[in-house]
């Protein structure tokens, strides 16, 4: 059989198995059984064991800063989804957001063409990824977009090596444009960093933006 006893503020109990259970009155009239912060069930090895932890639970309250185990777990799970969401790789969120733009409609409603999200796919998988790959996306900054966009300046245009304008460097900034814009709506990023478009593109090889 269980034994309990009512200690000054609270209560412990022994359970079957040889382990302590504490229970407590909350501010909000309701009575509580110890829970972990996954708001798993906590029990004790000792009574002493079992009494401290009520005595550290009395004094939150005292402080004002007691919250029910079921609401404090549900605000340390959204804040581990949070920082899950800040460590995401550019190539993990890269290969989530193709999939998204593929069944997602844009602003008008409308689907965006098959083609399109291609050529999306093409500027991240041949350009973007191998430039940012594991690096996580809130560690993209205006100087590794500067980097990237002297790289892609380099590339000599396939119809003119001697032209200013490659019409490499345009579209596929417009895509890391449109993927980190979505980062930041979504929270994996506090603000999009600056990304400059050249003014001018070759005639071929324009990207079409579809927001």
């Amino acid at each position: 059989m269980s034994t309990s006893k009512r200690e000054p503020w609270g209560r412990s109990r022994k359970l079957p198995s040889g382990r302590w259970q504490a229970r407590y009155p909350g501010p909000d009239g309701q009575t509580y059984t110890a829970r972990t912060a996954a708001d798993k069930p906590l029990t004790f090895v000792s009574k002493a064991d079992a009494r401290t932890w009520l005595a550290a639970t009395h004094t939150l309250i005292a402080r004002g800063e007691w919250q029910p185990p079921s609401m404090l777990a549900a605000q340390r799970r959204e804040e581990a989804d949070r920082e899950r969401a800040r460590s995401v790789t550019f190539s993990e969120y890269a290969e989530g957001w193709i999939a998204r733009i593929r069944t997602e409609p844009k602003k008008n409603g409308k689907q965006r063409a098959v083609g399109t999200v291609r050529s999306y796919k093409s500027k991240v998988d041949g350009y973007l990824i191998p430039e940012f790959g594991d690096l996580p996306v809130r560690e993209i900054d205006a100087e590794r977009i500067r980097l990237l966009t002297l790289r892609l300046d380099s590339i000599p245009s396939p119809l003119n090596p001697r032209s200013k304008f490659n019409g490499v460097t345009r579209p596929v900034l417009t895509v890391l444009l449109m993927l980190l814009r979505q980062a930041a709506r979504d929270g994996v990023i506090p603000a999009v960093p600056t990304v400059t478009l050249p003014r001018q593109e070759a005639p071929h090889g324009t990207l079409i933006l579809e927001v």
